[in-house]
């Protein structure tokens, strides 16, 4: 069998009888603009190193990406993909990416590759970037069925705990799901492994409470769109303003 890529034939069948299969790789496309030689050398020498397949772009990057950027499908098959290069990015001095989802700024990827702006943190301040930071917070679930807990990590990873009943041996247990989530247009989007992206309006807002009148800071994730999840499951995060 053979498999090309990009003109590129790689012939699989001896790899599939030595090592019972051919593996791939998930593959990154990264913008150049505001990269050196020698960060281009690092960078292949990193990626190589987890499995990752860098091609380098020399296009400019869009006026509209002021922060590093890593654009992803919706519809990617291995979300710990981009856990993993998220990871890989904190230990270098392009530090933590953005999650985007593709069709940002008109730049389209398909399921099986990932885009990869590096933006020096001169270039501006994100407004998007620092609302996403404030939303990276522990939110309470409000859902009919359940209860659940979601972890929003300021590095697009998220961690949901649900706290379920097994009727049959009439036992309580915890179920933990990991996965990645993106802000854009006052709405989040979370990604779980193996599932399709759930949608949430975002709304924050203060309020009063309790006999002193104390102030709480409130963000509410309502949700929206049609994709499964819990029946009837909103989130809710407060804490008291000081």
């Amino acid at each position: 069998m053979f498999i090309c890529r990009l003109g590129r034939c790689v012939m699989c069948a001896l790899t599939m009888v030595i090592f019972s299969g051919c593996s791939t790789t998930a593959e990154v496309q990264v913008y150049t603009q505001y990269l050196s030689v020698d960060d281009k050398a690092d960078l292949a020498r990193r990626f190589s190193d987890v499995n990752f397949e860098v091609n380098f772009n020399d296009t400019p990057i869009p006026a509209g990406i002021r922060h590093t950027t890593l654009i992803y499908s919706p519809h990617i098959p291995d979300i710990e993909a981009i856990t993993s290069l998220v990871e890989l990015l904190e230990t270098t001095k392009h530090g933590v990416p953005r999650l985007a989802l593709t069709g940002t700024e008109n730049h389209y990827y398909s399921r099986d590759i990932l885009g990869l702006y590096l933006v020096p943190e001169a270039k501006g301040i994100n407004t998007q970037v620092q609302v996403s930071e404030a939303l990276a917070v522990e939110y309470n679930g409000r859902c009919e069925s359940v209860d659940v807990s979601l972890s929003l990590n300021k590095n697009g990873t998220l961690l949901m705990v649900s706290d379920l009943w097994d009727e049959e041996q009439d036992i309580g247990y915890s179920e933990s799901r990991s996965g990645v989530w993106v802000f854009s247009d006052r709405q989040i989007s979370i990604t779980l492994e193996g599932d399709s992206p759930v949608e949430f309006d975002v709304a924050r807002f203060e309020k009063k409470s309790g006999p002193q009148g104390n102030t709480l800071a409130v963000i509410e994730l309502n949700r929206s769109g049609s994709a499964p999840f819990y029946d009837g499951c909103d989130f809710v995060y407060q804490a008291m303003v000081y």
